[in-house]
């Protein structure tokens, strides 16, 4: 017979194996190896050998097994120990099997061919009501038909049930009694599964509690007995019975009082969360089972930790659950420490996320310390292979970095612990290297953050390593997410400055002047490269990469403001570096500049860094070739109020640079760069922008030799009162000195000394100099009064003014002391003035001795004009003749008569050549101090004891000598 006919035989091998079928050889009896088959025939066939089956060469066969009497065969038969009889009507078989599990598998499946009923009602058979236990069980797993409907109804559970109280009450504890009460259970278990079935199951709840909470009973029976509670509490009517007999309270009960035991808690735990589908269980064990199932989380085995993490998120529902859950420091540790199990199932590393992310939606109830110390395992979840774990570890996450506690805390782990976070923005996916950046921008979005990321050399490392990964893909929305990263931590100057060394620089460099990039990438590119390239390393990089031209075509009006904000100030950084100036210089960027600064529209921004780069162009090249709207522009910007004051100090800074080109004297000019200059000033307090306007007005003096426009009167009283308001503030003003220099160039010409810089109203303001903390300050005014004091009118107003003018020879900076000599020289020059300066002389004749040779030369020529008193010959009186000869005697070893009178004439050719002579007598001698200044001192000295004596004496000369002896 073929296979084919053995299928429409409905025959089948439910057990292929050898089989001892007794067999009489004449008067001999004993077992014979033959390969039986039992089929759905109710037949049981035998074969000489396996082979023959297939083509049906079988030797025996035995029908009607349905029918057929079974039973065990004690005693040793034909000396085999295990055997069975199967009696059909008049005919007896004996078979002998292996061993007592190979002996039960062929009864148990001999009798499944009996109807249901038939096998329950051998449930109380004396022999066979193990094997008919174990038949009706193995039944109970059919759901085809009615099968499971059949074995409840016709009271097959009762008996089930009824053979595990006979084991209980008499345990024997053996392995054939264990088996016997696991297929009990397990059969119960599959009824229980037919929503049909429950009601009639649940009848039996106080069986399952008995088993559940006898202590002798083994755990794996009370484990079956828990789950036979779990299928048939979900039934609505066994809901209710559930309730009514406290079922949830003992399961509680048993599970609490057993921590430790694995399999049976799990089973106990599963049981009750079978139970939690009932909205009034759940309500029952959150208000009455909670705080005990918290209690034992910590301490019982993982297995059954993942189950009460399911039975918490049913309870979640309620707020008071998880915020029981939030205040257990050890329910935290233990459920965090469940990520770094291994293995980790899929099924329980989704529910731990989900409640671990259910935990941390609430910030007000967050409890940042053991959560902190635990967050390490937090991020192990992020490298699971469920995705649906991951998405919750990852949105968990997320809530806790809301907390500024626990985002510190994630930062400052150590790199092994980070460990997760690299593998995670290393993945291939770039769902989960976007996951990983936005962790990061959430953790570096804080300051300390930035810091302890920066400091951490390894971890630095990493993380730039993993941020070029994610920029090498072709996803904009992953490369934004690198770029904003980038832009927060670069603000951090230490990890800026390891950015410009590492090749990613370089990387973000090309993706700039790249084509493809546009739009938002492009303006976070440069945002990043903005900060980068305010550090050495950062501008030399891009100097070098030839890619300036790139950012000097972002700068077009056609694109967006945002980027030409960015681009501009990129290059006014670069232009830093003189290599990087002077390339720009070579790509025609002043038209650019002037592009920005004259547009009347432009954006304050962009305007702060077009004068910022032109002022870095400048400096480096002084041939630029700026035109003229474009310093009327940078004037206008600065005097008018409405403009912002970082926009008004950079455009005063661009003038101050830009007045320095070489040939910028046409375009000032042709500005009116003086009154517009004046004009500012006027209008303008800023001490940064009046400094970089005096030093842009000075360098425009120079450039145009003196020439000027608009009012010198205004431009002086513009001056004046910056330089009283500056010195006022402080007495060391950079803004008072550079008011001063262009002063003192305008009192070097027409601009000054013809124009009323010195009167009455305004020498107060340059004697208040003179107490400023400001060396060049008072340099800058004493040069005003000397050349001033050129002019006789301005004399006279000085010399009304003696002791104010005197007190000026009391400064001890000697280019000071040299402009006041020189001032004085010009005022005793007035012969209108002799009687004012010879007083004024009589107190400064100390400084004959100053070791200053200018200083002594104009005092000296302002006591002989003094004695002249313009008069081409002068008497000296006897004292002073006298004083005369002792003096060139002992300086000179000159003999002179001490009688007679001595003339001092000038002579009428040589206005500089000086004669002393015996008076009357002019050819007896005749000393010529022309060129001579040493006698020409000695002369003055000599003038000098003759006309003021006392204040002349040793004494004052020893107290000056030591007061200038270290100039």
């Amino acid at each position: 017979m073929s296979a084919t006919d053995l299928k429409k035989k409905n025959a089948r091998p439910l057990k292929i194996g050898f089989l001892d079928v007794v067999e009489r050889s004449g008067f001999s009896k004993k077992f014979v190896n033959k390969f039986c088959l039992l089929t759905e025939a109710c037949a049981i066939e035998w074969y000489r050998k396996q082979e023959d089956q297939v083509e049906r060469k079988y030797q025996g066969i035995l029908k009607d097994l349905n029918r057929c009497e079974l039973s065990e065969v004690e005693e040793e038969y034909l000396s085999h120990n295990i055997c069975f009889r199967v009696k059909v009507g008049t005919k007896t078989h004996v078979f002998g099997a292996d061993n007592r599990q190979e002996r039960s598998n062929w009864m148990v499946e001999i009798l499944k061919l009996r109807p249901i009923t038939e096998i329950i009602d051998l449930l109380n058979h004396p022999h066979l009501q193990r094997y008919a236990a174990i038949a009706l069980c193995n039944q109970a797993g059919n759901n085809k038909g009615d099968i499971q409907t059949t074995i409840v109804q016709m009271g097959g559970v009762d008996g089930l049930i009824g053979i595990i109280d006979e084991i209980m009450a008499d345990p024997e504890d053996t392995e054939e009694e264990g088996n016997l009460v696991q297929s009990i259970y397990y059969g119960i278990q599959k009824l229980a599964e037919n929503d049909k079935n429950k009601k009639r199951i649940g009848k039996h709840f106080n069986h399952f509690f008995n088993v559940l909470q006898n202590e002798k009973a083994p755990d794996y029976w009370r484990g079956f007995a828990a789950m036979c509670v779990a299928k048939c509490a979900e039934d609505d009517t066994n809901k209710t019975l559930m309730h009514n007999i406290g079922g949830l309270k003992q399961l509680s009960d048993v599970l609490i009082a057993n921590k430790g035991r694995e399999k049976f808690l799990s089973d106990v735990a599963t049981a009750i969360l079978t139970c939690c589908v009932s909205q009034r269980n759940r309500e029952e064990l959150a208000a009455n089972h909670l705080s005990g199932l918290v209690s034992v989380f910590p301490n019982t085995p993982m297995s059954v930790q993942a189950v009460l993490v399911q039975i918490f998120i049913k309870l979640s529902e309620r707020p008071e659950v998880l915020v029981t859950l939030r205040q257990s420091d050890l329910v935290i540790s233990s459920l965090f420490g469940l990520f770094s199990v291994e293995p980790l199932d899929d099924e329980t590393a989704v529910f731990v996320a989900e409640l671990v992310n259910l935990l941390s939606q609430d910030k007000a109830a967050t409890a940042p310390a053991p959560i902190a110390a635990e967050i390490r395992h937090l991020l192990v979840a992020l490298t699971l292979k469920t995705e649906q774990a991951v998405r919750s570890a990852y949105d968990t996450i997320c809530n806790y970095l809301q907390s500024a506690d626990l985002c510190v805390a994630i930062a400052s782990l150590s790199v092994e612990h980070f460990e997760p976070w690299f593998s995670l923005v290393a993945a291939e996916e770039v769902v989960n290297k976007t996951r990983a950046l936005n962790i990061l921008l959430s953790l570096v979005a804080q300051s300390p953050n930035r810091v302890a990321i920066a400091n951490d050399r390894v971890k630095r490392l990493r993380i730039l390593e993993g941020l070029q990964t994610s920029l090498t893909v072709s996803d904009e929305t992953l490369q934004l997410s690198v770029l904003r990263a980038l832009a927060l931590l670069v603000a951090e100057p230490r990890f800026c400055h390891h950015l410009c060394a590492h090749s990613l620089f370089v990387d973000l460099i090309k993706l700039s002047a790249a084509p493809s990039s546009k739009g938002d990438l492009l303006v976070h590119v440069c945002k990043v490269l903005r900060r980068c390239v305010q550090t050495e390393k950062g501008r030399h990089v891009l100097g070098e990469s030839g890619s300036l031209n790139a950012f000097l075509s972002m700068i077009d009006a056609k694109q967006p403001l945002e980027l030409r904000q960015c681009a501009t100030a990129i290059l006014a950084n670069v232009a830093l570096s003189q290599q990087a100036a002077l390339a720009l210089t070579g790509l025609n960027v002043v038209s650019a500049i002037n592009t920005l600064l004259t547009d009347k529209s432009a954006d304050p921004v962009l305007l702060v860094q077009a004068a910022r780069l032109l002022v870095n162009l400048c400096y480096y090249d002084s041939s630029l070739q700026i035109p003229a709207p474009t310093f009327a522009r940078l004037v206008e910007t600065v005097s008018n109020a409405d403009f912002a004051l970082p926009v008004r100090q950079a455009s005063a800074a661009a003038l101050r640079n830009a007045s320095t080109m070489s040939d910028c004297a046409p375009a000032l000019l042709s500005a009116k760069f003086t009154s517009s200059v004046v004009s500012c000033l006027q209008k303008c307090a800023d001490q940064g922008i009046q400094e970089d306007l005096l030093l842009a007005l000075r360098n425009f003096f120079s450039a145009c030799a003196g020439a000027g426009d608009g009012s010198p009167a205004s431009l002086h009283s513009v001056l004046l009162s910056i330089i009283t308001r500056a010195i006022s503030r402080d007495g060391a003003s950079p803004v008072a000195e550079s008011a001063l220099w262009a002063l003192s160039y305008c009192a070097r010409t027409h601009l000054g000394t013809q124009s009323g810089l010195f009167s009455e109203q305004n020498l107060p303001v340059l004697l208040g100099c003179f107490s400023a903390n400001n060396a060049r300050v008072k340099e800058y005014a004493s040069e005003i009064l000397a050349n001033c004091l050129s002019v006789p009118a301005n004399q006279a107003i000085m010399v009304r003014k003696p002791d104010a003018f005197l007190q000026l020879f009391l400064e001890k900076n000697v280019l000071v002391l040299e402009n006041l000599a020189s001032a004085m020289v010009n005022c005793t020059s007035n012969k209108s003035l002799t009687r004012e300066t010879s007083a004024m002389l009589g107190k400064l004749t100390p400084l004959l001795k100053f070791p200053n040779s200018h200083v002594r030369d104009c005092l000296s020529t302002a006591l002989i004009q003094t004695a002249m008193a313009g008069k081409t010959t002068a008497d000296l009186g006897s004292s002073s003749a006298k004083a005369l000869a002792a003096l060139l005697k002992s300086e000179s070893n000159v003999e002179v008569s001490q009688s007679g009178a001595w003339q001092l004439s000038v002579d009428s050719k040589k206005a500089n050549r000086l004669t002393l002579v015996m008076a009357g007598n002019p050819a007896t001698m005749t000393l010529d101090f022309t060129n001579a200044q040493a006698l020409n001192l000695r002369l003055a000295k000599t003038l000098a004891l003759s006309a003021y004596g006392d204040a002349f004496s040793q004494k004052e000369w020893r107290g000056v000598k030591k007061k200038y002896e270290h100039k």
